[in-house]
């Protein structure tokens, strides 16, 4: 049975929203349904009762579905049929689409009627493992990958999330790929989300964002340490290491002797980051044993 399934979600990967191999027509297709789907969904929403609301945006929707669809077949019943081999690879919903598509206003409308985003019942699959809403801020392309979205767009997002209580440190059991927490950010598939970023020349280009998005997640209290089944921590914090699991040495700060290239890099990266949020007392970090945690410390003294 297990063997059955390992081959099921090996067959999804081949087919995931990653599109690698697919063609440009077919990528923008694509999301040319996503986005049907979403604008289908968000007049059902406008439509509904307050608690029909809070039905929607946690409502599975078929992956499978989505990835098959033809417009002029569309059936929203159909949307919500998972696949019966197994509903956990075959799950999305809308506040997926939502951040893939880095559509913030509706974000921000769905999370209205979302009580704790942490729930379970939020998760979507990703690659190789259910995700949590923390996973798809990091790794914002499952159903869909698009590429074309601001770098100011997916930080806004994060803020949206981490202002609810997002939780980094959550990893999902079940059967399943991989076990990785959410700080892996799409660098187990080998291919990290992209966004339109402005350069030091002031010119628009599409750029690697992997780790402004993992700094805000640092920000915001995410534990550098956690590790997975193909991801080990980030290597700007020193992580002992005992009985197999990376664990924080908790009487004592730890800090090791960085680097000047990845200390530079990341303080460079942090620093910006710090300018644009305008960190307000309800969005101070909550942060751990840390590079980031003396940087911070020292920022956060030095504007009181």
């Amino acid at each position: 049975m297990n063997r059955l399934k390992y081959i099921w979600i090996f067959f999804f990967l081949l087919s995931s929203s990653a599109f690698s191999g697919i063609s440009e027509e077919k990528i923008k297709e694509s999301r040319k349904i996503a986005q049907f789907i979403l604008n289908t969904i968000d007049n059902q929403f406008d439509h509904s009762s307050e608690n029909e609301k809070r039905i929607i945006v946690s409502k599975k929707i078929s992956n499978s579905y989505l990835r098959n669809l033809q417009l002029e077949y569309f059936d929203i019943d159909n949307l919500y049929q998972l696949d019966s081999r197994d509903p956990e690879v075959d799950t999305t919903n809308v506040l997926a689409l939502a951040i893939c598509l880095g559509d913030t206003n509706l974000l921000n409308k769905f999370l209205n009627y979302v009580d704790n985003i942490n729930d379970s019942k939020y998760w979507v699959w990703g690659y190789g493992q259910s995700y949590t809403m923390a996973h798809l801020i990091l790794d914002p392309q499952y159903p869909i990958r698009t590429d074309d979205i601001s770098l100011e767009a997916r930080l806004s997002i994060m803020d949206m999330l981490i202002q609810r209580g997002i939780n980094f440190e959550i990893v999902p059991i079940s059967i399943s790929c991989h076990r990785n927490p959410a700080l892996a950010a799409g660098e187990p598939g080998g291919n990290p989300i992209n966004a339109l970023v402005k350069n030091d020349n002031g010119f628009i280009e599409y750029q690697n964002i992997i780790d402004e998005l993992r700094v805000r997640a640092l920000l915001a209290g995410a534990n550098p340490c956690v590790h997975g089944s193909s991801f080990f921590g980030l290597p700007i914090v020193s992580c002992p290491f005992r009985n197999g699991n990376y664990e924080f040495d908790q009487p004592r700060k730890i800090f090791a002797k960085y680097d000047s290239l990845s200390w530079n890099y990341y303080v460079n990266i942090i620093s910006k980051q710090v300018t644009a949020v305008k960190i307000s007392s309800s969005f101070k970090p909550i942060l751990h044993y840390t590079l980031v945690d003396a940087v911070m410390k020292h920022w956060l003294e030095a504007s009181n």
